[in-house]
């Protein structure tokens, strides 16, 4: 676990994309353009719980903090690769500041 979060500690905004007309569906999932290109993206780092579409205990309350995290400025987005199920993964960043860490840390 400590190595973990150390490697998501290490992350920078390095190669960011701006991510724009999101819809954020949980608090580790959304989809949006990056790029251009419409993506389906899940965070990197964290498992936050389930809002849809069955919700679990804290899942309404996670996807209202993502939303609040990501109304202080523009979103950009760091890919990490692809997961089993094709989404993009990766790391978010408002005004250089890594929401994935947040997200966890709340």
């Amino acid at each position: 676990m400590k190595r973990l979060f150390l490697l998501c500690a290490l992350s920078t905004t390095l190669h960011a994309v701006p991510l724009t007309n999101y819809k954020i569906i949980d608090g580790d999932t959304f989809h949006g353009y990056a790029s251009g290109e419409y993506v389906e993206i899940r965070l990197q780092c964290i498992g936050a719980p389930e809002t849809y579409p069955n919700a679990q205990s804290y899942g309404p309350e996670s996807t209202q903090i993502l939303k609040h995290l990501l109304s202080f400025g523009s979103v950009d987005f760091q890919s990490t690769g692809r997961d089993q199920y094709g989404r993009e993964t990766g790391y978010l960043f408002v005004n250089e500041y890594n929401i994935n860490q947040e997200m966890v840390a709340r």
